[in-house]
């Protein structure tokens, strides 16, 4: 078994896991921490133009256990680390578990509204990527048995109603924002329209692109008719390419997943404004060398100019999963945001994967990638060395890449 797959389908099981109501509970994460780390600095406002920051789709899981005070502490020391922004993961299947009736759509907003409302208390903006299929929307009831919430959507357009009321709800002067009038509202930094579709740990049972490009254009279309300004990402594609040393029956190369489907659905071109990447390697050159190869295809089906989003980029201190223990890990997250501001491959965003994970099994990659406790929320020497390069990084003017060849 090669270490993407390793990964790949280790993680899918833990991200399922997490936002579909599998409660998992944190090691140590059963009682809330007295107090959270050692006076946090009040959160400053957010960035006009967020490119650094982190996974942390346990915010949802803290609000399904009842762990407000663990949630504050983790959300106020991603704010104290200069986090710009936050991707939080929805569940479509836990927010509208029933089909319409008679077209009327109904949504349970409870957990992933108390995950926003403690992201917005720090100041920190949060984009969504929307994923996870209810039963009645799947593209084949017989694939519910084995792939569960994983199953490949069918029914794209309640996909696009359920992302349509996710923008009316969370974005700018949202019903959100007005139903929480003591909150100081924070931007809704984009949509992202599924997670790893070219992987059958969330497409299941197999990634098929001319699939996701009619969910994906359905959905965007959806989204700019309530607000034309929402920032809309390609589900990310995890770094499977047919001539490296991870391919693995389980995905598809990345570059043949856009060719397929941007041949089917051209419109992708024009209606994302970033196309999402996981691109997982043993170090930082490796992670530029994927994300040089998919710029390169990217370039041959018209989208050379449509920027890259990192959504996911990181390494676990234990398993298969290209692990390394936590000082080297200190040393390669500064080097990745560095490499990602400064490359001239058109990056605009970078989420380091992932701020805290259970840690809870030893030896299981996914589920030691975090870099803070997440029993306290202290951020690791990691954490603390990837919240100074961004300080120091936002102390100089970025490069300009007009013209720069990629890498």
């Amino acid at each position: 078994m090669s270490l993407s797959k390793q990964r790949g389908v280790a993680l899918g099981v833990l991200a399922l896991a997490a936002i579909v109501g599998v409660v998992i509970i944190i090691a140590g994460g059963g009682a809330e921490p007295e107090t959270g780390p050692d006076d946090p600095a009040p959160p400053s406002e957010p960035r006009a133009d967020p490119f650094f920051g982190v996974n942390e789709s346990f915010l949802y899981q803290s609000q399904q256990l009842g762990q407000q005070a663990l949630a504050d502490a983790h959300a106020a020391a991603m704010a104290g680390a200069g986090v710009e922004w936050v991707r939080l993961s929805t569940a479509w299947r836990g927010e509208e578990p029933n089909p319409p009736i008679e077209g009327q759509h109904v949504y349970d907003w409870t957990f992933l509204d108390g995950a926003i409302r403690t992201l917005a208390s720090n100041r920190l903006p949060f984009a969504l990527s929307l994923f996870t299929t209810p039963n009645w929307a799947v593209a084949n009831a017989d694939d519910i048995a084995t792939c569960g919430a994983a199953s490949a959507p069918g029914n794209f357009e309640g996909l696009a109603d359920y992302s349509a009321a996710v923008a009316t709800r969370y974005g700018a002067d949202g019903d959100f924002w007005q139903e929480n009038a003591d909150l100081e509202e924070v931007s809704l930094y984009g949509i992202e329209v599924w997670n790893e579709p070219n992987w059958n740990a969330f497409w299941c049972p197999e990634p098929q692109p001319e699939a996701f490009a009619e969910a994906f254009v359905e959905s965007a279309e959806a989204i700019g008719e309530v607000d034309p300004d929402i920032r809309l990402v390609t589900g990310g594609l995890t770094s499977v390419f047919e001539d490296g040393e991870d391919v693995v029956s389980q995905g598809m190369d990345a570059n043949e997943f856009m060719r397929r489907a941007v041949a089917h659905r051209p419109e992708i071109a024009k209606l994302a404004d970033a196309i999402g990447f996981h691109p997982y390697a043993p170090d930082v050159a490796g992670v530029l060398d994927h994300v040089e190869k998919f710029r390169s295809g990217l370039e041959e089906v018209g989208l050379g100019d449509v920027p890259i989003e990192i959504s996911e980029a990181g390494w676990p201190t234990q398993g298969p999963a290209y692990a390394v223990d936590e000082a080297e890990r200190t040393n390669l997250l500064p080097e990745l945001a560095k490499t990602a501001w400064t490359t001239g491959c058109n990056v605009d965003g970078l989420a380091i994967y992932a701020w805290r994970t259970p840690e809870s099994a030893p030896g299981q990659s996914d589920l030691w990638y975090g870099i803070a406790d997440p029993a306290t929320a202290e951020p690791y020497e990691s954490a603390d060395a990837f919240a100074s390069e961004i300080a120091q990084l936002r102390e100089e003017k970025r490069p300009d890449f007009a013209g720069q060849p990629c890498g």
